[in-house]
């Protein structure tokens, strides 16, 4: 949430809740894991390990939707100790809990 934005709707209207939706929750999330992974993957290549090296697609596309060409090469990354992997967690975790509809829910 913009600091600016929180520091306004907090000084003009304190009963206000502010909302975080689904979408903006996932983007940052998904700057997140890229950010990791941009920097873990200049600190492995220096040591000569390239093995982040046009991962991009494959740590931030939708893990149901990611093409069966990636799926292997993803796995090792994924089951791997990589910084990047233990950021992925929450993204996952939102993901999942987003998806979850109750008959509450349903019109």
């Amino acid at each position: 949430m913009w600091k600016a934005y929180a520091n306004a709707v907090a000084e003009n209207m304190p009963q206000a809740d502010i909302v975080h939706d689904r979408f903006h929750i996932s983007q940052h999330l998904n700057e997140a894991v890229d950010k990791v992974r941009r920097k873990e993957s200049m600190q492995l290549a220096e040591a000569g390990d390239k093995r982040l090296t046009a991962s991009k697609f494959q740590w931030l596309a939708n893990q149901e939707n990611l093409p069966e060409r990636y799926s292997e090469s993803f796995d090792v990354l994924r089951n791997s100790e990589l910084k990047v992997v233990h950021i992925l967690i929450p993204l996952i975790c939102v993901s999942l809990s987003t998806d979850y509809q109750s008959s509450s829910n349903s019109r």
